[in-house]
């Protein structure tokens, strides 16, 4: 993967920021509370030294001017990678994934902006550039803390393959040149249906009509919508219009973007996307490679999110009162590692959890515009993890120990 990196231009702004994406780790329904506090932490990483830090950042704008044009696609996100594993050297994956959001190197040479709540026993520490990725540092940490690999990239993407998954959005871009730099094109960010549901068995070749959430479009959207013209298709509430190409890399940024996540549509805040633009030169059809998207959500929609990740990738119910729930919720909430703008946590206290996850995306037409899917809850409504939060510590928490490092 390539890594843009530029010096610390400034300290974190508050920007509006909210929601991101992440999975959510969970424990086998039969691993239990005990088999968690028994074990061994000895060869946890320990927290990594503190040193300058070069942000990793997107590239910047082109110095082109007035290069659009009227190029205009669509691409489905088909494969994604969640930083669960090592890199080839040893590194874990979530710590050089993704970008530098909140502008904080957080234990890389500077104070964190705010800190996990205390009964969690988290730790914020950034990766070397910055990189902010909480969610995959969960998912990297399954084993070393709950067990087992319960989530895997390998699983989200063979359920996305067989329909079961809708993907994490469809993105239609928009008013580009079609060369290596342009200094603003057009993207648009759009909520895909669960493909089974709707009776489409995904090919992912660029073959597929991919049908679209009614309120991801921004406007009068009818059914019978959905064109092989991309242009005729209407724009999409949660756009960039000010996005711009680099050397083929496209970057944009939107205020949020609701993502799929395990069949959960929760809301991404101060989200960036970046990837490289790639031409069939035989059937002339765009797709986007080694991309990533990052943001934020808030840490308690991490929670809320338990009982249909465990569902839907296992069917195992995680609902409050069950008892590997309160040991998984405070591994989540323990992730926590910036904050969001009206976040109501004390203030150092971190409110929300970033996310990075690595994807690539084929063609694709858009289109037809369906009703939004209603919300999956697997728990029964007294026992709605909706109604919780990382503010409400568990009964018994699990002290980690300060060598549990990042």
């Amino acid at each position: 993967m390539i890594i843009w990196v530029r010096p610390t231009v400034s300290l974190f702004r508050c920007r509006a920021l909210i929601r991101v994406l992440a999975p959510l780790a969970f424990v086998p329904g039969t691993l239990g509370c005990q088999q968690i506090i028994g074990i061994d932490f000895d060869d946890a990483e320990p927290r990594p030294e503190a040193t300058a830090c070069e942000r990793t950042l997107p590239p910047e704008r082109p110095d082109v001017v007035g290069a659009g044009g009227d190029v205009s696609f669509a691409v489905v996100v088909a494969s994604l990678d969640m930083s669960e594993d090592e890199t080839a050297d040893g590194t874990p994956q979530h710590l050089v994934s993704g970008f530098d959001i909140d502008e904080n190197c957080a234990n890389r040479g500077e104070t964190p902006i705010c800190q996990p709540q205390s009964w969690t026993s988290g730790d914020p520490t950034d990766g070397a550039g910055g990189e902010d990725n909480a969610v995959g540092k969960l998912l990297f940490d399954q084993v070393k803390f709950l067990g087992a690999k319960a989530l895997t990239s390998e699983l989200l993407n063979a359920r996305l393959t067989e329909g079961t998954h809708a993907p994490l959005g469809v993105i239609r871009v928009s008013d580009y040149g079609g060369l290596a730099d342009d200094d603003q094109v057009t993207v648009d960010w759009y909520s895909a249906h669960q493909p089974e549901v709707v009776g489409l068995m995904p090919k992912f070749d660029g073959t597929d009509r991919w049908p679209i959430f009614q309120g991801a479009v921004d406007g009068t959207a009818t059914p019978e919508m959905g064109d092989p013209d991309v242009l005729d298709f209407p724009p999409a509430r949660e756009r960039d219009a000010n996005a711009y190409v680099s050397r083929f890399r496209l970057v944009a940024r939107m205020g949020q973007a609701t993502i799929s996540f395990s069949n959960f549509y929760f809301q991404a805040f101060g989200v960036v996307l970046s990837g490289n633009l790639e031409r069939d030169t035989v059937t002339l059809q765009w797709k986007m490679t080694d991309a990533v998207i990052s943001g934020r959500s808030r840490a308690d929609t991490l929670v809320e999110m338990l009982p249909v990740g465990a569902f839907e990738t296992a069917g195992v119910t995680l609902c409050p009162g069950n008892p590997n729930y309160e040991p998984v919720k405070q591994l989540v909430c323990s992730v926590a590692d910036t904050v969001l703008d009206d976040q109501v946590e004390p203030a150092g206290q971190c409110g929300a959890t970033s996310f990075a996850m690595k994807f690539d995306a084929v063609a694709t037409t858009l289109g037809p515009v369906l009703p939004d899917a209603p919300r999956s809850q697997p728990c029964p409504p007294d026992q709605d993890p909706a109604d919780d939060s990382c503010r409400f510590p568990s009964e018994n928490p699990i002290v980690f120990g300060d060598d549990a490092g990042p």
